[in-house]
């Protein structure tokens, strides 16, 4: 059985436990925002004329919707986050999948867990006025955050085999395109000599040129022939090399790629179980003090 499927058994265990008023708050926290900064929530298009649904400001480890404060984020809607310090210039964009939001005025929301990932945000909420259900809600939570690391890491492997494959190509089309200029020129050769040739023997037919005078630039031709054509297959398999050593170096990095893909998704998985544990921990105290 391997790692992730252990884990898996883990996480289901731990998640068979009805917990109370549990959640994860900035897993990931963005250090540099502060109370000034805030996030806008828009639908549709990132560019162009967008519905704003609200503004979420930071407030510590909370996040406040205000405008438009009734909003539902949809299952399977995709939105777009704007984010905008305190001078109001757009920092970035990111996008969220909707994950059943539904809000009223002044209504504070946890988020469960939020990472930017190559330009793309991951949001779970859970709304902090339905306390009979934040058991169901963090393991919810918790199953959608694994089910969309699992997705980013398909993703990110399919990216992967696809650029091997164009560098596969790339290297076949070079090397096909190396070999082609090499016929092309060796052609070439073979024919600037064999007019010299023709030219030659009109002038012995001629007798423009004596028989020996035939001979002696007959073995020149020959001979540079032979060095013309030498030089050109040194040259091909100088090029052919060049080839195969730049694909050895960016298959080393592609190898490499591979690897921090695969061991950013241990990580993550890692940091998940940490977390479970870390609210294990905190609702067993809470549960101590209320009792």
């Amino acid at each position: 059985m391997n790692k992730l499927a252990c884990f898996g058994l883990i996480l289901i265990f731990l998640l068979s436990f009805n917990y109370t008023n549990a959640s994860i708050v900035n897993v990931t926290p963005y250090n540099n925002l502060n109370e000034e900064n805030f996030f806008q929530l828009r639908s549709k298009e990132l560019y162009g004329d967008t519905e704003n649904l609200g503004t979420i400001i930071l407030n510590d480890t909370e996040y406040i919707l205000s405008e438009n404060p009734n909003v539902t984020l949809e299952v399977g809607s995709i939105y777009t986050i704007e984010y905008i310090p305190a001078g109001g210039y757009v920092f970035d964009h990111w996008e969220i999948e909707g994950g059943e939001l539904n809000m009223s005025e002044e209504e504070r929301i946890n988020i469960f867990y939020v990472t930017h990932n190559e330009g793309k945000i991951m949001a779970f909420y859970r709304n902090e006025t339905i306390e009979e259900e934040e058991g169901l809600a963090l393991g919810k939570s918790i199953s959608l955050y694994i089910h969309e690391l699992i997705e980013m890491h398909k993703e990110n492997i399919s990216e992967w085999i696809l650029e091997h494959k164009i560098l596969i190509k790339e290297k076949h089309e070079e090397k096909l395109k190396a070999i082609e200029e090499y016929q092309n020129e060796t052609k070439q050769i073979l024919l600037s000599i064999k007019n010299e040739i023709m030219e030659l023997r009109e002038k012995l037919k001629s007798k423009s040129i004596s028989e020996e005078e035939y001979n002696i630039r007959m073995r020149i031709l020959n001979k540079t022939l032979e060095l013309r054509l030498m030089k050109r297959k040194e040259k091909l398999g100088h090029i052919l090399g060049n080839i195969s050593k730049t694909f050895s170096i960016k298959l080393k990095e592609e190898v490499e790629e591979i690897k921090n893909i695969n061991f950013k998704f241990r990580d993550e998985m890692k940091k998940l179980k940490e977390i479970i544990k870390a609210e294990i921990e905190k609702t067993k105290k809470k549960k101590g003090h209320n009792e």
